[in-house]
């Protein structure tokens, strides 16, 4: 008896936590890939090409401005549709641990099937970030990544101060 106490408390234990690290993850990478979300001018990665962002940096000559902007814009419903599959995944997991009883073999089959939509997006991301990329010259991508660590030690920062994004506050920096 005891040892199924244990191993439930356990499950449970593992289970909540993959989903709570899921539910942040999945958080972060819908607001960051959902251009349409923060208005014109912003890129897929929440850069802008205009207007003060990291691309609008780097001195990018007209020709580069225009293959970056295509490839954005043939990523970009693609990217979307990817990451409303994984908020669809995401919530179906969270139903199936409301259900009374829980099946724990629906709710880890739902919760590996969440686990691969997130990676699935997460290298599509990362695919149009180095489709970018190589548009750069290497002083640009050099740059770039200044702005990029730059940028990520802000968020660090903000996040450590209790100012940054977490439950309870979405679509928004300590608002």
């Amino acid at each position: 008896m005891m040892k199924k106490v244990l191993f439930s408390g356990t499950f449970v234990a593992c289970l909540l936590f993959v989903l709570a690290t899921a539910w942040a993850i999945d958080e972060s990478a819908v607001s960051s890939s959902d251009a349409s979300s923060f208005g014109p001018g912003h890129s897929l990665h929440g850069e802008k090409m205009r207007g003060g962002g990291p691309l609008a940096q780097l001195d990018l000559t007209d020709e580069q401005q225009t293959t970056i902007r295509g490839i954005h814009q043939t990523e970009r419903e693609r990217l979307k549709t990817m990451s409303e599959e994984a908020r669809q995944s995401r919530e179906a997991v969270h139903a199936a641990m409301q259900a009374d009883p829980v099946d724990p073999v629906e709710v880890r089959r739902l919760a590996h099937e969440q686990a691969d939509k997130r990676v699935d997006l997460k290298l599509a991301q990362q695919q149009t970030r180095q489709q970018v990329d190589a548009q750069l010259t290497p002083e640009q991508r050099q740059k770039l990544e200044q702005l990029r660590e730059e940028r990520h030690e802000r968020r660090q920062e903000r996040m450590a101060s209790g100012s940054g994004r977490g439950p309870g506050m979405k679509g928004g920096y300590g608002r």
